[in-house]
């Protein structure tokens, strides 16, 4: 049995044990900390969604600009 005098004490009992140090994880993280590198993870995931989303969103919208100018350009040249 590990006698802990000392932070350095503690640390090395938990990098022996690591049933201790998992332990005290699960006790100072909280569930809602633990699972916060899956959040991460499906946040980044969705971001990557969205971006691709709203570049080809950017895309339509400046077709659709060009369409229109062009459109514009037309009805200058037949009305004018």
């Amino acid at each position: 049995m590990a006698v802990i005098n000392s932070t350095s004490d503690l640390l090395k009992a938990l990098s022996e044990n690591p049933e201790w140090k998992e332990a005290g994880r699960a006790e100072l993280l909280g569930d809602r900390l633990q699972t916060l590198p899956e959040l991460v993870s499906e946040n980044s995931r969705q971001i990557a969604i969205i971006s691709e989303k709203l570049d080809r969103a950017f895309e339509l919208l400046a077709a659709l600009a060009e369409r229109m100018s062009s459109s514009q350009l037309s009805l200058v040249q037949w009305i004018g």
